[in-house]
C-alpha cells in the first residue's frame, strides 16, 4: 500500500525530496507511466515493421509477377492500384505521427545536442589548424 511507495521513494534520497512536495507524483506512479510509455513505443516501432514488411512482401510478389509476364491482367494492375493507395494512406498515417513525435521534447533536445557537439567541433578544429601553424610555420 502507501507504507511500501514511501519506503520506496525514501530509498531514493533524490527522488523523496521531489516527491514529499508532490504527493500525485509517487514513485509507483512515475514507474508505471515509464513503464507504459515504453511499452506503448516499442509497440509502435513492431507495428511499423509489421507494416514495412506487409507492403515489401506485395512490391517482391508484384515484381515477380511481371518479370514473369509482360500480358498485364486487368486483376493484377487493380491489386497494385489499391496496394498503392493502401500504402499512401497508412504512410500519411506515419507521417502524421512522425510530426507528433518530432515536435516532441526528446527531438528538441536532440538537436540541442547536436547543434553543442557541432560547435564544439568547430572550436576543435580551428585550435587543432591554429596550433599546426604555430608548430610548422605555415600561414
Amino acid at each position: 500500500g502507501s507504507m511500501e511507495v514511501q519506503d520506496e521513494a525514501l530509498k531514493q534520497p533524490n527522488l523523496s525530496r521531489v516527491l514529499s512536495h508532490r504527493t500525485l507524483a509517487t514513485k509507483s506512479k512515475v514507474d508505471a507511466a515509464r513503464e507504459k510509455f515504453k511499452q506503448v513505443t516499442q509497440n509502435l516501432i513492431d507495428e511499423a515493421n509489421i507494416s514495412l514488411q506487409y507492403f515489401e512482401s506485395h512490391y517482391e510478389k508484384f515484381t515477380t509477377s511481371l518479370q514473369a509476364s509482360p500480358v498485364e491482367k486487368k486483376k493484377e494492375i487493380g491489386q497494385r492500384e489499391e496496394w498503392i493507395e493502401e500504402m499512401n494512406l497508412q504512410m500519411e498515417r506515419v507521417q502524421s505521427t512522425l510530426g507528433h513525435l518530432i515536435k516532441g521534447p526528446a527531438h528538441k533536445a536532440k538537436t540541442k545536442i547536436e547543434e553543442k557537439k557541432e560547435k564544439v567541433e568547430k572550436k576543435k578544429s580551428g585550435a587543432r589548424k591554429l596550433l599546426t601553424r604555430l608548430l610548422f610555420g605555415w600561414v
